[in-house]
């Protein structure tokens, strides 16, 4: 059995229709966390007047909410982007065997696979430290007050 060795890994369909669903996944989703943020921050304004400490607990609810529902997204895409480089370091090559890819995608190896594992691994702590900052930044503001 001969094995064939190709520069590229061809696009799969499947990936494809994947990535478009996900897509209008996020925009549905942004439109409605929109709205229902939206709709929080017309009760806080709301109740500034009348009852302004009920307010201001509101508003850190809301940034600790907006903190954590980013934070588990990019701690999600951290892990994803960790495996990856793990996979990379593994087999010498980017993208791994058996990684599925939406488009033709040339195969790098050796010095360019490590290049593109450096830069996962980078891009990955640098997503981690997203929700540390954010809970520190949410900590500074409302003084962790629930």
């Amino acid at each position: 059995m001969t094995m064939q060795r190709h520069d590229y890994v061809e696009g799969s369909a499947k990936v494809q229709i994947a990535m478009i669903l996900l897509l209008m996944l996020a925009v549905g989703l942004f439109f409605h966390l929109q709205s229902v943020i939206a709709q929080v921050l017309a009760d806080i304004q709301l109740l500034s007047g009348s009852r302004p400490e009920l307010a201001i607990k509101m508003a850190g609810r809301l940034l600790l909410w907006l903190v954590m529902l980013s934070g588990s997204i990019a701690i999600a895409i951290s892990s994803y982007l960790i495996v990856l480089s793990s996979r990379v370091k593994k087999f010498g090559l980017y993208p791994p065997p058996g990684m599925p890819v939406a488009f033709k995608t040339p195969i790098k190896s050796e010095a360019a696979a490590a290049r593109m594992r450096q830069a996962c691994l980078f891009l990955a702590v640098l997503l981690f430290t997203q929700p540390v900052i954010g809970f520190f930044l949410w900590y500074r503001i409302t003084g962790g007050a629930w």
